[in-house]
């Protein structure tokens, strides 16, 4: 089970990070960006907060938006407390967001790379069927710029480099 801290404030006790069962009324608690938030909670503060007001006039926006978020915050702990109960291990809350807008995954049948080197062995169709078409549109979004290696992109790239004719075109 994954134990859920948080940096609080006493009176007379200073700054210190401590389980969230225990947590009283009048403790000050810090968050920071990605931190799940352990209770319910009254902003005092806030530094560099922005805010999308969507086109609409800001003083109609404010106090939705003022909220957004706490709201999106606490929705993002409700699951990283849900993927805890299932034996996962969350540690950062934009990992659970990043996850959530992912249209497709892909995994070996353990769920994880065993070699330490990931291997594609072919891309498929939605039908189930081989198809470099597939492998093709994964190769075409390796191209686009990243500021770490991405593993995943060098084994596409890998099989896909391996399809292509000496000109460097793909054969589709």
């Amino acid at each position: 089970m994954v134990s859920i801290t948080a940096t609080v404030r006493r009176v007379g006790a200073g700054e210190r990070q401590i389980p969230s069962e225990e947590l009283v009324v009048g403790d000050i608690v810090t968050l920071f960006v990605g931190d799940i938030v352990p209770a319910d909670c009254k902003l005092l503060e806030s530094r560099d907060l922005r805010i999308a007001h969507g086109g609409r006039s800001l003083a109609k926006a404010c106090p939705c938006a003022r909220m957004l978020p706490l709201i999106v915050t606490v929705c993002l702990s409700r699951g990283a407390r849900a993927m805890a109960s299932g034996k996962a291990i969350v540690r950062r809350l934009d990992a659970i967001e990043t996850l959530g807008g992912m249209d497709v995954l892909c995994v070996d049948k353990t769920g994880t790379p065993t070699s330490g080197v990931i291997k594609l062995d072919r891309a498929q169709s939605m039908s189930g069927l081989n198809s470099s078409y597939v492998l093709h549109a994964a190769w075409l979004t390796t191209l686009i710029p990243h500021t770490t290696s991405n593993p995943w992109d060098d084994a596409i790239v890998a099989v896909e480099g391996d399809s292509a004719n000496d000109t460097g075109d793909v054969q589709v």
